[in-house]
């Protein structure tokens, strides 16, 4: 019965992500209306700090314009302000893996897990990072840019920021390579879902056969 009554008078609307663009323009009129002004690089920086969501950028607009009080907001404000997110530790935890440095992998790993983060949490975008980099060297063997790459693989604008960052560095990875990094994620994660193991062991394991393969 519900069904049918919404068929009758229900309305479909699709809400869809703001481009990047658009989340800047707001940042910084959002700063300008509390008397603080922003670069619009800088605007750009902190929107993907915030992963381009409106709802944590309200709070860490409102934290950044107390702390300034006028005056203009400036990169070294945000970084030392607005909290770091998972992607900015697995970015660095992926540079000592493709470098084969272990030791410190491990220790960037302890980190992660000593502020909390759950291993699958991890895990998750460790994985999902490496996958940007795999389809960011395949639209470079194909003559694609970012925009293009992002549009191809259905990442949403809100997130086509993944793929720029992949594209830094993915053509200093060979393909060959980074598909085999693919397939370790892959199988590691089969393993997470479906043993026993201990997550952080099995992550750990992970780290160390793409280490081996950097060296």
């Amino acid at each position: 019965k519900l069904l049918a009554e919404a068929e009758k008078s229900g309305v479909s609307c699709e809400f869809r992500y703001l481009p990047a663009a658009k989340v800047c323009g707001l940042i910084i009129r959002r700063f300008e209306r509390a008397g603080c002004s922003i670069s619009e690089e800088n605007a750009f920086y902190l929107a993907e700090e915030c992963g381009n969501s409106l709802t944590v950028l309200g709070g860490e607009i409102d934290k950044l314009t107390a702390y300034r009080k006028g005056g203009e907001v400036t990169r070294e404000d945000i970084a030392a302000l607005v909290p770091k997110r998972v992607d900015a530790g697995i970015y660095t935890l992926a540079d000592a893996i493709f470098a084969g440095e272990t030791d410190r992998a491990y220790r960037i790993l302890d980190e992660l897990f000593l502020q909390g983060y759950e291993p699958h949490a991890v895990f998750s975008v460790l994985s999902g990072h490496i996958t940007d980099l795999y389809r960011a060297r395949l639209a470079l063997d194909d003559g694609k840019n970012p925009a293009q790459a992002a549009t191809a693989f259905g990442y949403p604008p809100n997130r086509a920021f993944l793929m720029r960052n992949a594209f830094a560095k993915a053509g200093k990875l060979p393909r060959a390579y980074l598909a085999d990094c693919v397939y370790i994620m892959y199988t590691t994660n089969k393993l997470l879902n479906s043993s026993r193991a201990d997550s952080r062991e099995l992550i750990e394991k992970a780290v160390a056969e793409i280490s081996r393969l950097g060296k």
